[in-house]
């Protein structure tokens, strides 16, 4: 309850606050007023918005127009005068857009901007936070009633954050990486925002592995974590081929019949997953021949691996040198000299052989063999013939008859034998006694000419017994004396040097 004195001072109070009304009325400059849309009330009391932290709250703003003293009258804003408001915001509040353009007044033509706060608080929006230029000539502004609190709060967030990874890198096969692989991680939480992260940089693998994981570990604003992990295998490298023949080269460093090479591969890391089949090479012929095959890991890396060789298939050619196939001679003709001639044209001669060495000179069909040997094994022979004749001899002569006729004589007599001698093929006589290598006469049963003819030798000879070749008739002679043995039967042999011989049958009386 006031006293008296109180209601007295409270009326000079009163009294004092009119006259100051008045006073300041009458000296008042009026302005357009740039308002906030928060309320329906124009007033320069601080208006309130509340959002959360990184919600962004939108807030429209016009213009009042007042009319009065000092100001440009009516509508400050028009179409050919247009007015800005800049906005500038306190730290810790973006706002979108910063400018506002205004062409008309009223809260028909409200423009409006989006306050964003990065973190929990309270921000105030004073006169200061705003300016306005343009408008009519001598607009004047009044900023008070745009003024307002705007009033963050933290985040209700219950999601952790959201984490996603990115790989970047050469697929291979089976989950590999064939190539370097980068991994990048996203983290975010539109919420409460994030607090802090552990492991999310970005990574890059380098190296082979057979898996290494990695782990992002996220914070929100509130304290919720998540994290998120991959695991990076990566075999960049090709295996390693190796290519194996079934055997060592056949000789000399060379191949002379086909040969299969098999491969096989090694890989440290992802393992072998196939190998090109086995290669039979057959040719054809070369030095340094490479075969080729490859191998190919589980990530999809394909090595490769050689076997160079040497290969000759081609036997050498062989010939005789100095003699021809079906060649004749004559018993005693000297034989030419004969030589193996062999070529190679690849891996070369190892050897050059011909057999006999020394060549037959009996009569008969006589073979000669040469054989030729390359350096890789390869062997090719080639044979001929030839032949030597035996002599023509023509005997016995008169009065010698020859078999199946026998000669009978008297006993103790001297029988002439004539013969002559003739090479086959040049018909050339030979008069030498020495072609004649043994004369013998051998007894033999008579049985044996029981049924065969007989002749009685008329003509004998005397003189020496001595084989000799005589000129004048052209024939060698020989002086048998049979033996002083009555009814007895000889067989008489005279044999040359060519391995002929020619005989006849005596009968004894």
């Amino acid at each position: 309850m006031l006293n008296g004195n109180g209601r007295r001072e409270r009326s000079i109070l009163l009294a004092a606050l009119l006259v100051t009304s008045m006073v300041t009325t009458a000296s008042m400059t009026f302005a357009d007023n740039v308002v906030n849309n928060i309320d329906t009330t124009i007033d320069p009391e601080l208006e309130e918005v509340t959002t959360t932290v990184n919600t962004p709250v939108t807030i429209g703003f016009y213009i009042k127009a007042v009319t009065g003293g000092g100001d440009a009258p009516g509508c400050n804003a028009t179409g050919t005068n247009p007015a800005t408001l800049t906005i500038m915001p306190p730290s810790g509040v973006s706002v979108t857009p910063t400018t506002l353009t205004f062409t008309g007044c009223g809260d028909n033509n409200t423009q409006y901007a989006s306050f964003t706060a990065s973190s929990a608080g309270t921000y105030t929006f004073n006169a200061n936070n705003f300016s306005m230029s343009g408008g009519k000539a001598g607009s004047i502004w009044n900023l008070d009633t745009a003024r307002f609190t705007l009033i963050v709060n933290p985040p209700t967030d219950t999601t952790p954050p959201v984490i996603t990874y990115t790989i970047v890198g050469t697929e291979g096969n089976d989950g590999w990486y064939i190539s370097d692989v980068t991994v990048t991680w996203e983290v975010s939480d539109p919420e409460s925002g994030i607090g802090s992260t552990s492991g999310c940089d970005p990574t890059t693998i380098d190296y082979d592995t057979t898996g290494v994981t990695l782990t992002c570990t996220a914070t929100n604003g509130v304290g919720l974590s998540s994290s998120e992990s991959v695991t990076i295998k990566r075999d960049a490298t090709p295996p390693t081929v190796s290519a194996t023949p079934d055997r060592v080269p056949d000789m000399n460093g060379w191949y002379n019949s086909p040969l299969t090479i098999t491969f096989t591969g090694t890989d440290d890391t992802s393992g072998i997953d196939s190998c090109d089949p086995p290669i039979t090479y057959t040719g054809p012929d070369g030095t340094n021949i490479t075969v080729t095959g490859t191998c190919t890991d589980k990530a999809g890396n394909t090595g490769s691996g050689s076997y160079m060789f040497n290969y000759d298939n081609t036997p050498p050619t062989v010939n005789i040198l100095g003699i021809s196939d079906g060649a004749q001679f004559d018993f005693g003709d000297p034989l030419p000299p004969v030589s193996p001639e062999c070529n190679d044209n690849l891996s070369g001669i190892a050897s050059c052989t011909i057999t006999p060495s020394s060549l037959p000179t009996s009569v008969g069909s006589h073979t000669i063999t040469a054989t030729a040997q390359d350096n890789a094994g390869n062997t090719a022979t080639i044979s001929i013939t030839y032949t030597i004749l035996a002599w023509n001899i023509q005997g016995f002569k008169q009065p010698v008859d020859n078999p199946p006729v026998v000669n009978v004589v008297k006993n103790g007599s001297t029988v002439p034998l004539k013969f002559e001698v003739f090479k086959s093929i040049s018909g050339e006589e030979l008069t030498d006694t020495s072609i004649v290598t043994q004369l013998k006469a051998q007894k033999i049963s008579c049985s044996i000419m029981n049924n065969s003819p007989t002749d009685e030798i008329e003509l004998t000879a005397t003189g020496g017994t001595s084989l000799r070749y005589d000129l004048t008739e052209g024939q060698f002679i020989y002086n048998w004396k049979t033996p002083t043995q009555k009814d007895t039967c000889w067989k008489v042999t005279i044999e040359f040097q060519d391995g002929s011989s020619i005989y006849a049958y005596f009968r004894l009386k």
